[in-house]
């Protein structure tokens, strides 16, 4: 029958079954408690439409329509929560509510999916599909968990991620030798991104920016990319920062070095990084912000859903 024809679309992604395909493609509602019922079962529906589009590609981008809706309910559903009239366009919701819960930073990101919104009110032969509509839906999926929770909670995580801050700040800029099981990565610095408070604890997002091996070559191509590790039991020592990896358990190592070889390449390294033009090194922070942001979405979406009062 045609309507189980798998979609040659997805190809392209280099999937070929479904059971592939769900699991790159679809974002499953993984919902704090506070988040209400009726927005979990609306999303439900979304993820079906997302399984089917492995048929028919254009229901990704419908599924992505209906959680702009989910989110249009969402605020309303939050205005009640907090005592506020119900009565405004989308734009005034968003705009009481963020003024009301300054501390989760949702203004801008609730705006310009309002704008979203009306743009798939109406008619479009502009369709975006596959990783654009993958990485969106993963995106409101974690503002729908900030949205309902107390903002209490965010005061006191982000207190408590300044006083982490504060404590990594005099490892600065250095040679830093990252082992986990039997790999090591030499690193330039260290940054704490994020954190969640859950049942086990603090879980962390450590960002490490690694110098690569080769670097004569090194602008004829991108910048190595910051690695993202979520971790926990992080402790923080004078020349050295250990942790277990938060989804598996493994050690996580990083120690300051002075090797005399490892300095010289990390020397070297920065020596041809200098070397580029302006317009490299803009391209190059832009890259680097989309990808950092990438990964803080995907640490949000991770463990956001699992975070416990303080």
């Amino acid at each position: 029958m045609e309507y189980h024809e798998p979609a040659v679309w997805w190809k392209l992604y280099d999937l070929h079954d479904f059971e592939s395909y769900c699991r790159e493609f679809v974002i499953r509602g993984r919902f704090h408690p506070s988040v209400p019922g009726e927005i979990r079962e609306e999303y439900l529906l979304a993820e079906y439409m997302m399984a089917h589009a492995y048929y028919h590609p254009l229901l990704y981008d419908e599924a992505y329509s209906k959680v702009l809706r989910i989110v249009e309910l969402a605020v309303k559903l939050r205005c009640t929560q907090l005592g506020l009239k119900n009565d405004k366009i989308l734009a005034g919701l968003i705009d009481d509510i963020t003024t009301k819960e300054p501390t989760k930073g949702l203004n801008d990101l609730l705006h310009k999916l309002r704008d979203d919104r009306n743009k798939y009110m109406h008619a479009s032969k502009d369709r975006d599909l596959g990783g654009i509509l993958r990485a969106r839906m993963r995106r409101c999926v974690v503002l729908l968990n900030v949205l309902f929770m107390d903002e209490q909670y965010f005061l006191k995580a982000h207190e408590h991620k300044l006083l982490m801050m504060d404590k990594m700040e005099p490892l600065g800029i250095g040679a830093y030798a990252l082992k986990l099981k039997d790999k090591e990565v030499l690193a330039e610095l260290m940054l704490l991104s994020a954190t969640v408070h859950t049942a086990d604890g603090w879980v962390y997002c450590l960002h490490i920016a690694p110098v690569p091996e080769k670097v004569d070559d090194i602008l004829e191509g991108e910048l190595p990319e910051w690695i993202p590790f979520p971790v926990k039991d992080l402790v923080i020592e004078p020349n050295k920062v250990t942790a277990l990896l938060a989804d598996i358990g493994e050690l996580i190592t990083i120690t300051r070095t002075n090797n005399p070889v490892t300095l010289a390449h990390l020397n070297k390294y920065e020596a041809k990084r200098n070397e580029a033009s302006e317009q490299y090194l803009k391209r190059a922070e832009l890259l680097h912000m989309m990808h950092l942001d990438i990964s803080l979405v995907k640490f949000g979406y991770d463990w956001g859903w699992q975070a416990t009062d303080i």
